[in-house]
């Protein structure tokens, strides 16, 4: 299983978004310090559901007008693929701030195997994507939510919540 996290993001999962692999917890990365240009930051917190479970709960810290991903896939190899494929799931997002509310735009794919077959001299192997884009404007601490429609089981939903936070990654007081 590999996690990749583009950005600066912490990962926790109860399960793999892929069957047989693991998703561990990722260190805490500082956020980004405040630029001379003062740009914001936002935190994007997801949670990717199937049903009752969790599959992720990825969050990343962002600077406002900066396009972040997180991507949390496995590589495997296929007959007839010449290159290893992504199986997994990935977050794109483009938040924006202005007169205090976040907007934001971006794309969400779940990618996953569907079933493989060997008989004779033929292999195959089939693959589903689910994939979303979406645009939005959410007040700080506000959620969002993306399904992505499933044909074979339960779609998987993807709450998005939209925080402002400071240079320490924590929300301003409302002083």
């Amino acid at each position: 299983m590999m996690a990749m996290v583009l950005g600066v993001a912490g990962c926790v999962s109860q399960k793999p978004l892929v069957e047989g692999a693991t998703v561990e917890q990722a260190p805490q990365i500082e956020p980004f310090p405040q630029s001379e240009i003062g740009e914001k930051q936002v935190m994007v917190e997801c949670r990717f559901t199937e049903g009752d479970d969790i599959l992720s709960a990825p969050r990343i810290i962002t600077l406002e007008g900066r396009e972040a991903q997180i991507a949390i896939s496995e590589e495997r190899s296929f007959p007839g693929s010449k290159k290893p494929m992504e199986l997994g799931v990935k977050l794109t997002i483009l938040p924006v701030v202005k007169d205090g509310m976040i907007s934001f735009e971006g794309s969400c794919s779940v990618k996953e195997l569907a079933n493989t077959k060997s008989g004779g001299k033929l292999q195959s192997a089939s693959i589903i994507t689910r994939e979303c884009v979406f645009s939005g404007i959410a007040a700080s601490g506000q959620e969002a939510l993306l399904t992505l429609p499933s044909i074979k089981e339960e779609s998987v939903k993807v709450t998005l919540k939209f925080t402002l936070v400071d240079e320490q990654g924590r929300q301003p007081s409302a002083d």
